[in-house]
C-alpha cells in the first residue's frame, strides 16, 4: 500500500514521502550497513526487503529533500489487519540528530491516523537505544513495556522496549505549532 499523496514535513526541514520503489533499494541496504544504525536495528537482507516491498501489509515511505536527495525512510507493517493497529517497522534518517527523523516520524504519525485511520502506532526498539526511546517519548509515545531478553545478537540476548501511542492521544500531541502537511 502507498501514500494516496505527497507526505510534507515541517518547514525546518521541507521533505516530502514518497512510495518506496525498487530502486530504493540499494539506498536502504547502504542505511542499513552504516555502523552507527547496524546496531540499532535487526538489518534485512535484500530478499527479506524485496519480499515486504511487495507486501500490501507493509509500506515503505522514502523522505526526499528539495532537491530530490534521499534523506530516510520509513517502514511501516500491519496496514492489512483488521485491529487498526500499525506498527513502526523501521525509521531511518540518512543523516542522524539533525532534526530529520523528528520531521519523518511527525510525518508518518500523520498518516498513520489521519490517512489510514489507524487506532493504534507502536514500535519495538532496543532498550539501550536512548535516542530512539528520546525521539519516540518527545513525539508523544507511551512506554508499554519491556520484551527481556528477545533478541539474539553477537553479543548475546538484547531486550526490546515498546512504545506507542493511540489515535485519541495523537490530536493531543502529534500536531505542533508550525507543522504545515499536505494531506496524503
Amino acid at each position: 500500500m502507498a501514500p494516496s499523496g505527497a507526505l510534507t514535513t515541517t518547514p525546518a526541514w521541507p521533505l516530502t514521502g514518497r512510495p518506496g520503489r525498487p530502486t530504493d533499494m540499494p539506498f536502504v541496504l547502504r542505511q542499513e550497513a552504516r555502523p552507527e544504525v547496524a546496531g540499532l536495528l535487526q538489518p534485512w537482507a535484500h530478499d527479506r526487503h524485496g519480499r515486504a516491498m511487495d507486501d500490501p501489509d507493509y509500506q515503505y515511505v522514502f523522505f526526499q529533500d528539495q532537491d530530490d536527495r534521499l534523506m530516510g525512510y520509513v517502514i511501516l507493517g500491519g496496514l492489512i489487519g483488521s485491529n487498526g493497529c500499525i506498527e513502526l517497522v523501521r525509521l531511518v534518517a540518512a543523516t542522524p540528530r539533525r532534526g530529520i527523523g523528528r520531521a519523518m516520524l511527525r510525518a508518518i504519525m500523520a498518516h498513520v491516523f489521519d490517512s489510514l485511520a489507524a487506532n493504534r502506532l507502536w514500535v519495538s526498539l532496543f532498550s539501550d537505544n536512548t535516542a530512539a526511546r528520546h525521539l519516540f517519548a518527545g513525539a508523544g509515545f507511551v512506554l508499554e513495556g519491556k520484551l527481556r531478553e528477545a533478541v539474539r545478537g553477537a553479543e548475546g540476548f538484547r531486550s526490546l522496549t515498546l512504545m506507542g501511542m493511540l489515535a485519541r492521544e495523537y490530536p493531543s500531541v502529534g500536531r505542533t505549532p508550525g507543522d504545515e502537511r499536505a494531506p496524503p
